[in-house]
């Protein structure tokens, strides 16, 4: 199977709700990061559809179906928190787009599997969310929790939630692999000599130039992600780029954790 997966918000204009302290885009990124290693872990594809640049929220709502769309995906699958003025609100929901949606069993599957970690089940709703209706597969969009609810965002956590999410996608339990550590550092980054950063791990070559970004020797706080193909994907809190997250040649840095 192949599911596309959608790190809600994460780029400006398109920005998520805080509480707590805490950012949705960030807690989101964590998540989806993490579901994409398990779900290849179990042999199925992913595709990551969350846009590195956009000139409005509609376009960047609507990029995301479209990627999916054209990935061929047999899944969609959004990730956000909820947020409310009232910080007593609680709980999880997931979104489709209609009451007759083929969505709807994965809907009530992944809702199930995470208010086993104790949230409250907010039940399966029906909502014309953008990226519900310009998608062409099955579209579930999963409202985690409360990040303005103190009780929802203690009993968060990545590799729990994450867990849950891909045991309701796939409709079985599965285990959180060994081999496959969540890497999540939060530290230094050390570039040694003047390079890119860049959305992939292609070459520099074959990136159009307008997605490359020049980062001059010295040592920057970072948040590293992951390690693909001898690269480093690592984020900025004081972000160098428009996209959530970069990749750079971890020939010409070094990553120091805290």
């Amino acid at each position: 199977m192949k599911i596309a997966i959608d790190c809600g918000h994460g780029i400006h204009p398109d920005i998520g709700a805080t509480g707590n302290g805490l950012q949705e885009d960030d807690l989101v990124l964590k998540v989806g990061t993490k579901l994409q290693q398990l779900l290849e872990h179990e042999g199925h594809q992913v595709v990551q559809v969350r846009p590195s640049k956009t000139s409005s929220v509609n376009n960047s709502l609507y990029s995301r179906a479209v990627t999916a769309n054209q990935s061929g995906a047999d899944l969609f699958v959004s990730l956000h928190f909820n947020a409310f003025s009232k910080p007593s609100a609680n709980g999880t929901e997931t979104w489709i787009f209609s009451n007759n949606s083929t969505a709807k069993p994965k809907a009530q599957s992944i809702l199930k599997e995470l208010c086993d970690l104790g949230y409250r089940n907010r039940g399966v709703k029906v909502g014309e969310f953008a990226v519900l209706r310009h998608t062409n597969m099955p579209a579930v969009l999963v409202e985690i929790a409360f990040i303005t609810n103190k009780d929802d965002m203690t009993r968060f956590e990545v590799d729990e939630t994450a867990l849950a999410i891909a045991s309701g996608i796939l409709g079985e339990d599965i285990d959180l692999p060994s081999s496959q550590p969540c890497r999540y550092e939060v530290g230094r980054l050390i570039v040694k000599g003047a390079t890119y950063l860049k959305p992939s791990t292609e070459q520099s070559s074959e990136i159009d130039a307008s997605e490359l970004y020049t980062i001059s020797s010295g040592e920057y706080q970072a948040e590293l992600h992951g390690e693909e193909e001898g690269h480093f994907m690592v984020r900025f809190p004081e972000k160098k780029s428009s996209r959530s997250f970069d990749f750079i040649f971890a020939g010409h840095a070094e990553f120091k954790g805290v």
